[in-house]
């Protein structure tokens, strides 16, 4: 087991379509990476635009998701480690997203915006 849990520092500013001062919050945050294959490339679709049904989510991974490649990080923790430095930021994805804040859900981070820390 590693003795260092692997995880990100945000550098840049990363894609989305959360509004510029709620993705620039992110910037110097510490985010760990989810268990399993944290990095790579997936489809991705945006935070606001998700689809709400069933249905809908499948059209959408099928047609309008986009290939991002960068870093996985469970959502909850993410906006937890967001409202330390920027509670608005924070509350921005609980009341925007609805989902975000899911021990369930991920965010991509994208790798431009991202470096590996120990």
């Amino acid at each position: 087991m590693d003795e260092h849990p692997r995880a990100i520092e945000i550098v840049a500013t990363p894609m989305g379509e959360a509004p510029l001062w709620v993705r620039e919050a992110w910037i110097g945050a510490a985010l760990p990476l989810a268990k399993g294959r944290a990095s790579g490339t997936w489809r991705s679709i945006g935070v606001l635009s998700t689809p709400r049904t069933c249905l809908g989510a499948i059209w959408s991974f099928l047609f309008r998701a986009r290939r991002v490649e960068g870093y996985l990080v469970p959502s909850a923790e993410a906006i937890r480690r967001l409202a330390l430095r920027s509670p608005e930021a924070a509350e921005w994805w609980r009341t925007h997203t609805g989902f975000a804040d899911s021990e369930s859900t991920h965010f991509i981070f994208d790798a431009p915006a991202c470096r590996m820390v120990d």
